[in-house]
């Protein structure tokens, strides 16, 4: 399969996947963070982002086929990118105060990320830096780097996930350390980015846990997955 068509593909299904959840709205506004809660991120000519910048370009020598693939699957992130490579009975249909909670909480890091991107304003790896190549052919993002916006939704996917499935609460943490990992071979972003991302997914869902609305979606979702987990997630 051609890297286009492979794109198209999964730009098609997201598409029409997202109509489940594009109006997902969030627990609190992303403004109640404060950017400077994280670290001053590195400058441009520091030698710490010189390290970053000779790091990816390391690992982009060695991309293969099929981390490629994975990243253009994760290009547009859901919550299923993290919860289904473990539980992939968990599904939309089957849980939908499950996904409600999800949805909405991705949703408010997704806010908090962009207040910071639009405070910190440091651009993409391949913006920075020409050897460094934008590996999948889409759109260049109009947004930027850091903090990362995959890390920080996803890992909040992971952690709030993981008070439903705390069985599964490591392996959601190591998908969404998979995703972010991605991220930086593909050249969207500096290792630094996805540090930041982790420290605003912790952030995030410390006022998730103190919101008295994902409080009762919660504990709607928590008697969800008592009620049919054993029909539907048995066999994972």
């Amino acid at each position: 399969m051609t890297n286009f068509l492979r794109l198209f593909l999964t730009a098609s299904l997201v598409y029409f996947s997202n109509i489940a959840f594009a109006n997902a709205i969030p627990y609190f506004r992303g403004s109640s963070l404060t950017p400077t809660l994280l670290e001053e991120p590195f400058k441009i000519n520091s030698a710490e982002r010189k390290k970053e910048i000779e790091e990816i370009i390391k690992l982009q020598s060695d991309l293969n086929e099929a981390e490629l693939t994975q990243a253009s699957a994760e290009y547009f992130m859901r919550p299923e990118n993290v919860i289904q490579p473990t539980l992939p009975n968990l599904t939309r249909k089957n849980y939908p105060q499950t996904f409600r909670l999800l949805d909405s909480s991705e949703e408010t890091a997704q806010e908090a990320k962009d207040v910071m991107k639009n405070y910190w304003k440091i651009p993409r790896p391949y913006k920075a830096d020409r050897r460094i190549k934008k590996v999948l052919a889409t759109k260049p993002a109009s947004n930027n780097a850091y903090p990362s916006g995959h890390t920080a939704r996803s890992y909040t996917v992971a952690y709030v996930a993981g008070l439903l499935f705390p069985e599964n609460r490591a392996e959601f943490i190591l998908n969404a350390r998979q995703i972010t990992e991605r991220r930086v071979l593909i050249g969207e972003h500096f290792p630094s980015d996805l540090s930041a991302g982790r420290k605003l997914a912790l952030m995030v869902v410390g006022g998730l846990i103190q919101n008295s609305e994902f409080q009762r979606d919660l504990e709607a979702a928590k008697e969800e997955v008592k009620r049919n987990s054993k029909k539907h997630l048995k066999a994972n």
